[in-house]
This record gives structure tokens, C-alpha cells and sequence, in this order.
């Protein structure tokens, strides 16, 4: 038997689509995504990105466009890709800005869980409520399952029950989108870390956090609740100018005694300016070195 030894590849686990909720690539159409296949595959063929992790608010319409490039030839020299589904939690833990965490969940690939039983044992539990009527104290004014027309339907009734010089002028999906979070503990429950298990979930995903909004945090309001959200996920995901400004993050979560397996990872939303000089939230911009098979 030959020993290998140990194998290092290139990682970005947050990458999102043309197709997630306030991306931009400029717009959700085949030319858009045609150009956006081109660049994942140049992150492989020139810097040698070997895993993606295809990042969604809420949903996997974009993860199930990527394989199906995939599946029609593409992508042919990225190894793994991965499905991540992000959300915002509830928890405020004394941000000084009442800013939300965001909160990602990484699926095993479609050869172990396909888009379908992720969307059955887990997304199609998601679900939102509220009571925007000052008339109904002990009701609810909307409530259901996540799903595009909800989050349409939320935003309508949001905008038709705020006062009008205060309405902005955004779509009613992105305001669905702005104003739904969800509780750790409800998400936990889903994935069968609660009292009710899920054997089709137990062992295939793992839990990440922004470090961004978790530095916002304030240590003077929460400590105990802003160490317990960042001790009970696996990753924290940071999208650093520079590697040496990650590992300095890195370092700061090791001084403050949490957890430190920081993924450097690029948070894309857009096309790069220039692929020789690209920043956060665009494509290529930066990797994890992981040791693995």
C-alpha cells in the first residue's frame, strides 16, 4: 500500500450565485450565469480552487443551477461543490447597530443529499410569522413556510402596513427577505439536534458563522451568548481584505478564547474588477488551504 502522505486543497465555501438574494452580477439571466460558469472555472484552472461552496439565502436554486452545468460538462476540474443555505438569526446579542448574524448551514454534497431531501428535511421547516395589526394582539397577521412567493407575499404586507411617507422603494421580496430571522434554537431543532432526531441530516452538515457581525457583538451586553453562538458552530467564515489580515482575525478569536477554525473564505456577490487585485465579495478573491481527501 503507498503512503500518501497529507493532501492540501484550495477551499471557498461562500460563493454566491446570480440567482441568491441581493447578488450583484447583474441580473438572473443566461448570459449573467454563462459568465459567472466561466469565471468558477477559471478559479480552478488558474488558481487551483479545487472546493466551492455555492451560498443561498434561504434556498438551493442556485446550487441546483451550478450542477447542472455540471452535469453537462463544466466545472470539470473542481472536485467538490457544496450546498450552503444562509439565513439571519433572530439573536441581537447587544449589537450596537441591531444588526443580525448571519448564519450558514453546509450540506453534504448531492452524491450523499440531494437538493430534494435537503429541501424536504430542512428548508421546507423554515418558517415565519408575525402580527403587523394593532387591532389583533393575541394573532398573527401573516404566517407560513419560506418560500419566493411568501417572502413576495411578507413584503406586500409589510409595505401595506407601514405608514406611506415611510415605505421605501424597495421590492417586495427583498423586503420579505430583509425582515425574516429565524431562532438558533429553531434552526437546531430541524437538524435534529433537539429532542427529535433527523437521521437524514445527523453527520452531513456542518455550521458556520459571519465573524464580521459576531465581532459586532457587544462583550459589555452578552458574553455569555456571544461566546455559546460562536462555540456551538464548526467554521467561522471571514471575507479579509488581505491572508495576513485573516490571520490576524484568527488570532483575535485564539486571545479571546473561542472558537478559532476560521475558513478564509471570499463571500462573492459579484464579478471582479480586477482579477489581479479582486476584494471581498468577488469571485476569486480569496481561499482556505484544508487538509483533506
Amino acid at each position: 500500500m503507498k503512503n500518501r502522505g497529507s493532501e492540501w486543497r484550495k477551499w471557498d465555501l461562500h460563493v454566491h450565485t446570480p440567482k441568491t438574494l441581493c447578488s450583484d452580477y447583474g441580473g438572473d439571466t443566461n448570459e449573467v450565469w454563462d459568465k459567472f460558469i466561466d469565471e468558477l472555472e477559471k478559479l480552478s484552472n488558474d488558481k487551483n480552487v479545487k472546493v466551492i461552496g455555492i451560498n443561498d439565502y434561504l434556498f438551493l436554486d442556485g446550487y441546483k443551477k451550478v450542477l447542472d452545468y455540471k452535469n453537462a460538462g463544466r466545472l470539470s476540474n473542481i472536485e467538490l461543490i457544496l450546498p450552503v443555505v444562509e439565513f439571519r438569526i433572530k439573536e441581537f446579542v447587544g449589537n450596537r447597530e441591531l444588526g443580525r448574524l448571519n448564519y450558514h448551514i453546509i450540506f453534504a454534497d448531492n452524491t450523499i443529499l440531494t437538493p430534494e431531501q435537503i429541501e424536504a428535511q430542512f428548508l421546507t421547516n423554515l418558517r415565519g410569522k408575525g402580527n403587523l395589526d394593532v387591532n389583533v394582539p393575541d394573532n398573527c397577521t401573516w404566517g407560513g413556510v419560506i418560500t419566493r412567493d411568501t417572502l413576495i407575499d411578507l413584503g406586500n404586507h409589510i409595505i401595506e402596513n407601514t405608514p406611506e411617507d415611510k415605505r421605501g422603494s424597495m421590492k417586495p421580496i427583498d423586503v420579505g427577505f430583509n425582515n425574516i430571522n429565524f431562532e438558533i434554537s429553531k434552526i437546531e431543532e430541524i437538524l435534529g439536534e433537539g429532542s427529535e432526531p433527523n437521521t437524514f441530516l445527523k453527520g452531513n452538515y456542518f455550521k458556520a458563522i459571519g465573524k464580521a457581525e459576531w465581532e459586532d457583538f457587544r462583550w459589555d451586553s452578552s458574553p455569555f451568548e456571544k461566546k455559546n453562538i460562536i462555540n456551538k458552530t464548526h467554521f467561522i467564515f471571514s471575507a479579509s481584505p488581505t491572508a495576513e489580515k485573516a490571520v490576524e482575525g484568527r488570532e483575535s478569536l485564539k486571545s479571546n478564547g473561542v472558537n478559532s477554525r476560521l475558513l478564509h473564505c471570499s463571500d462573492a456577490h459579484g464579478f471582479a474588477t480586477d482579477s489581479n487585485e479582486t476584494k471581498p465579495k468577488e469571485i476569486g478573491h480569496c481561499f482556505t488551504w484544508v487538509k483533506a481527501q
